[in-house]
């Protein structure tokens, strides 16, 4: 018996949130509501069968004080893989910039280490920790990142002399942009172009795994592998680099409107000012990008550099005096004006390329070819405004025709890497330790996760693309010849009404030779109606026919999830249930959800299926009966999904506003998509979301490990996480991570006991990235599978909850197939325990994937107040 003045055990319980929109100090203040109420919910608790044996496991139920809630600022410090120096303190060129964007270069990257090169064969053989150190090598910790604002929940656990201290991990400020609408819609965009990045990496790992053994097998489809990845990779770059840069220079042609609209005395000196304003910008970029080498140690700015704004400033004045010969004023006026669309996309293209490697090449490349064009367009065609529109119109056809060729290349490539796919997983290496069919499932499931990654974000990126455009157009041309404004006219409420009522839109056109623009643009056809006709000609007449397929799939994938969201609005009604009547209704919604997930996979190759077969006879057949392009219906049906599509834009825009209602839901799926890509991003390397959030992580368990009681000297004896969804895998890679013989100088110093709820490890990491998540991951046909083992992570515990409708995450350790009359996975009233590993998982009956912290889950509560009892003791 202890000694009445020793001091209690103290606890910490980290709570780690997951996905969706999470507030700070929600997480932890949820987590103290639980333990609060945890001696008066225990009664609602059914004791419960227990399957396997722990001795151990028995800890009485505690009550809790009242909770003291404190501010806490923790110091971050980066995590760096053993052996990596920190970035920061190593001596190198400030501007150095990433390599130049090159699919060649990567592909040989990719093949190197897939035939062994890399001499470290831990690294070779554990892709998940080599993948981890790549993304935790260059974070350097900076600005608001080096100090964690967090809180500490104290109380006292009675009737075991514990105290316990709750601590958050809050992350959702690291793995998300904060901004305005314009930062919503870039970052829907650059979630579509991640998740065709997550694909690759699905796809590398499985050649690493299969490509080399086949080939020295010489097994029949070998060159299967090869030819997917480079399949894939051509189309993914294409994807995410062409077609949004040259959609940004055909919004800039389009810009190049306004400088025609300039009153005929203000030309000279609106050409000086945007000379002016180009040379600021692009001198103040320079200057920024050299600041050390201007100033080297620190030093003041040198005396030369107000001089060189005050040129700037003089050729402003200057302008105002210099004669431009009245022959070529709309050139040099339009050629001026271009240099500020084409600065502007560049810059934006070289911030782009931290988070994106081969950016500003692929905007470079784009600018300077879209450049040459306007150029002579404008050369041969400037000697007054209708001239010069069409001119710009012109370089717009050109630009959409590169547009379409892009579009051809990811339909070929991506047509060839489902192809190839196909023979690729049957050429797939039998492993000695494991059943033939599990590689080849692994192999199976890479290639989908590959191809689905590839083609959902392209379709995506198509519809939406299509939809501004038709907004902008249908906002800034008119529909019909414009009539010579007088006194008396009514004003067009129309925002861009001083665009589209300008007579320069009947402009005479005359098309570039092109047979596919000439079958609907006629010699001499007013710009506004070659404006019309070319947007008409771009989504096809068969537009609806994609954009219902789309919406068919997403509306499967919805309905697969339907019952699960309903008995999430419905489980106050769990209360008044009898323990068999709770069994019931969880085994349903397990069995219907399971299903649903099947259905899913159908919903994905809808998708599939829309891109690489409807799309291409769509064109096909519009390029053999140009015709139909002029049918009624069909324009008709297009205008219908085109006012989908603006929905899905406008929701885009207004999901965090007084109007969040209209978008249903869609902000918080994409927080969700956000999340897992951001977590498996690599660039930039300095700072992406994984680095930032290990780090801060480690930091809060290193303040656990450290602090110690004024009073009395004590620490804390042991941890407990407490997390949820997302959190789950950011807890475990973490551990994982921790515990690798190579950093034991990192691993933790306390004991870690593990409660997860909602855990996607199985059901989305390990299914979707078999290769990067195989350790989370068992293919036994009976309780307990090994993977994923809480020694390997180096926790003492780890149990599991879930519901048996969560979308999300379910089991870890149950096996996938079972028959039998009533499925134990989904049971209310067993707790399945394996003693010797220290696992325990169960089911707290139906719902979905949102209510674990709240009064409708007591066995939550009840399960972490016994965690928090068996580590104080």
């Amino acid at each position: 018996m202890e000694a009445e003045h020793s001091p209690p055990s103290r606890v910490a319980v980290i709570a780690v949130h997951g996905v969706a929109d999470q507030r700070p100090c929600e997480t932890a203040r949820a987590t103290a509501d639980l333990l609060a109420h945890v001696s008066a919910v225990a009664s609602r608790v059914t004791t419960a069968k227990t399957t396997g044996q722990d001795p151990d496991e028995c800890v009485q139920t505690g009550c809790y004080q009242a909770f003291e809630e404190s501010e806490l600022r923790i110091l971050v410090e980066s995590l760096l893989p053993a052996g990596r120096e920190s970035p920061a303190s190593v001596k190198q060129s400030p501007d150095k910039s990433p390599p130049e964007f090159s699919w060649r270069q990567q592909s040989r990257t990719a093949a190197s280490r897939i035939h062994g090169e890399k001499s470290d064969q831990r690294a070779k053989n554990d892709v998940a920790y080599d993948y981890m150190c790549e993304q935790l090598s260059q974070h350097v910790v900076s600005g608001s990142d080096g100090v964690f604002e967090t809180l500490r929940l104290d109380s006292v656990r009675t009737g075991s002399k514990a105290d316990v201290a709750i601590f958050e991990l809050y992350w959702a400020d690291l793995s998300r942009f904060v901004g305005n609408w314009l930062r919503w819609v870039i970052e829907f965009y650059q979630l579509l172009f991640f998740l065709c990045l997550v694909g690759r990496k699905s796809l590398d790992f499985a050649r690493a795994s299969y490509e080399q053994p086949a080939r020295s097998a010489r097994m029949k489809f070998w060159r299967g592998w090869p030819i997917f990845g480079w399949c894939q990779i051509v189309s993914e770059q294409v994807l995410v680099l062409f077609v949004p840069v040259l959609n940004l220079y055909l919004l800039g042609l389009s810009s190049c409107i306004l400088p025609l609209l300039i009153p005929v005395n203000w030309i000279p000196k609106a050409f000086i000012g945007f000379l002016g304003l180009v040379g600021a910008l692009g001198t103040g970029f320079v200057i920024y990008r050299k600041r050390r080498t201007l100033i080297p140690g620190g030093r003041s700015w040198p005396r030369w550099l107000p001089a060189l704004f005050a040129v700037f400033a003089a050729i402003g004045c200057a302008g105002l005096f210099w004669p431009v010969p009245e022959s070529a004023r709309y050139l040099w006026l339009e050629l001026a004006w271009w240099l500020v669309p084409f600065a502007v996309i560049t810059l934006s293209m070289v911030t782009f390329q931290k988070s994106r490697p081969g950016a500003f090449p692929a905007g470079l490349y784009a600018g300077i070819l879209v450049s040459i064009v306007f150029g002579v367009q404008l050369f041969l065609r400037h000697a007054n405004p209708p001239q010069v529109m069409d001119a710009i119109l012109r370089a717009s056809e050109y630009t959409v025709r590169a547009l379409a060729i892009s579009w051809l290349i990811i339909l070929l490539t991506a047509l060839g890497a489902s192809i190839s796919a196909f023979f690729a997983a049957r050429a797939v290496p039998e492993a000695a330790d494991k059943e033939p069919c599990v590689e080849k499932d692994k192999a199976s499931r890479a290639a989908w996760t590959a191809n689905l990654t590839l083609v959902l974000p392209a379709l995506v990126v198509l519809i939406l693309n299509l939809t501004l455009w038709q907004t902008i157009i249908g906002l800034a041309v008119p529909s019909e010849a414009v009539v010579a404004a007088s006194a008396t006219s009514e004003k067009s409420k129309s925002p861009l009404a001083f665009i589209n009522q300008s007579e320069l839109w009947n402009a005479p056109h005359s098309p570039i030779n092109d047979p596919a623009i000439r079958q609907s643009i006629t010699e001499g056809d007013p710009v506004w109606k070659a404006s019309q006709r070319l947007m008409e000609q771009s989504y096809t007449p068969f537009y609806w026919l994609i954009c219902a397929l789309f919406a068919g799939a997403a509306l499967l994938l919805v309905w697969s999830i339907t019952p699960a969201v309903i008995a999430e609005l419905r489980l106050d009604e769990q209360k008044n249930q009898t323990p068999t009547q709770r069994t019931n209704d969880s085994s349903w919604l397990g069995e219907n959800l399971s299903a649903g997930f099947r259905a899913m996979r159908l919903s994905g190759e809808i998708v599939r299926a829309t891109f690489i077969v409807v799309l291409p006879l769509d064109i096909i057949l519009t390029a053999l009966r140009p015709d139909l392009i002029k049918v009624e219906w069909m324009q008709t049906a297009n205008h219908v999904f085109l006012i989908v599509g603006a929905w899905l834009v406008a929701a885009l825009v207004v999901a965090k506003g007084p109007f969040k209602g209209i978008a249903l839901g869609l902000r918080s799926a994409l927080d969700v998509a956000l999340d897992v890509i951001n977590w498996l991003r690599l660039h930039p390397l300095e700072s992406n979301p994984r680095a930032r959030i290990c780090a801060r992580f480690r930091s809060l368990i290193r303040h656990v490990e450290e602090w110690k009681d004024p009073r009395d000297g004590t620490g804390f004896k042991a941890i407990v996480i407490f997390a949820h969804s997302q959190g789950t895998v950011i807890a475990a890679d973490l551990l994982r991570f921790l515990q690798h013989p190579d950093n034991a100088a990192l691993a933790p110093k306390l004991p870690i006991y593990l409660f997860t709820m909602g855990n996607p490890l199985r059901q989305l990491y390990s299914l979707r990235f078999p290769h990067l998540y195989s350790w989370a991951r068992h293919d036994g046909s009976t309780w307990a599978g090994d993977e994923p083992l809480p020694a390997a992570i180096g926790v003492k515990r780890w149990v599991n909850a879930y519901r048996s409708g969560d979308y999300v995450g379910r089991y870890l350790w149950h096996p996938d197939g079972f028959s039998g009359a009533v499925n134990p996975i989904w049971s209310t009233e067993e707790v399945h325990i394996d003693g010797r590993s220290r696992k325990r998982e169960f089911c707290i009956g139906s719902g979905a994937h949102t209510h674990y912290w709240d009064e409708t889950a007591p066995e939550i509560a009840v399960e972490l107040d016994r965690l928090i009892g068996l580590a104080a003791r």
